[in-house]
């Protein structure tokens, strides 16, 4: 699988990776290359897949919450076993092995110090945990509840590291053939060894999809867990039509953000979305 972007005249390839699906012992399955995270739920996806325009804010990488420029990103090395369930629970497991480039600081120059003898760098991988748990509850609820364990090495020379962990729930509720409402929420919390702090971020939203409609809100916040302080929270309508199925979708949404004491900030967005490629398969 290869996934390109094409932005201000460059081409850049976001993932490319291939998978096996239960091809190794004990049924087993097997992703290796470059791609999104499982961290959660929104990192995985791509933001044109999102009921709402852009990533929330505790995913950019201003807030400092997960590693990497635009997202979670990293070349890796994952193992991930689907394993029995009890009643309509079917829980997954997933081991990440990654080459832990997000994760270093801007500080970090060890590979450029004349002492460094170039070869520690190899020896710092980071790695990822992640357990998803979808289920059923009825004709009409559909649910996933997930878990998050990540590390990796800040500063080489230093030996600084970082720790992030996360629990996600999504619930969908099937109200026609042609009607749902959509409700998910994700909690990451983050602690550096240097600058040593401790932060929280969450978002919740809830989506009503009524034939080629949606519409919705989402609030999120990024707390500072030492001083008790905000950092970064905003609430945010939206809404969207399907022009085209899926494939040509028109979105509006409304954003009131406060950035720590200064007054809000309101930002009134617009997007016209085309995708190329195949699509889902019809609800019959």
């Amino acid at each position: 699988t290869f996934v390109f972007s094409f932005a201000d005249g460059e081409a850049e390839v976001e993932e490319a990776y291939m998978k096996l699906d239960q091809a190794l012992p004990l049924g087993l399955a097997l992703k290796a290359g470059r791609f999104r995270a499982p961290f959660g739920k929104l990192n995985p996806a791509h933001p044109h897949t999102y009921p709402f325009l852009d990533a929330p804010h505790i995913l950019e990488a201003s807030s400092g919450l997960l590693p990497g420029e635009e997202s979670y990103n990293e070349p890796a090395v994952e193992i991930s076993e689907l394993f029995p369930g009890i009643g309509t629970w079917a829980p997954l497991l997933s081991l990440d092995i990654q080459k832990g480039a997000g994760f270093r600081t801007s500080q970090d120059t060890s590979d450029q110090s004349p002492n460094f003898d170039g070869k520690r760098e190899k020896t710092t991988p980071s790695w990822l945990v992640h357990l998803s748990n979808s289920f059923l509850v009825g004709d009409h609820l559909e649910g996933d509840l997930g878990f998050s364990v990540a590390q990796g090495t800040t500063n080489v020379r230093q030996d600084h590291s970082a720790w992030l962990a996360g629990t996600d729930l999504k619930l969908k509720f099937d109200l026609a053939p042609q009607s749902r409402v959509t409700w998910q929420s994700e909690a990451i919390w983050r602690q550096d060894d240097e600058p040593r702090t401790k932060r929280m971020g969450l978002v919740t939203f809830a989506d009503w999809t009524v034939e080629r409609w949606n519409f919705g809100s989402l609030y999120e916040q990024l707390t500072d867990m030492e001083t008790e302080s905000v950092l970064d929270h905003s609430i945010k309508a939206f809404g969207g039509f399907s022009l085209l199925e899926e494939t040509t979708v028109v979105r509006l949404a409304v954003e009131r953000r406060w950035l720590g004491e200064a007054d809000p900030v309101h930002t009134i967005s617009a997007q016209l979305l085309f995708t190329m490629g195949p699509h889902k398969p019809h609800q019959f």
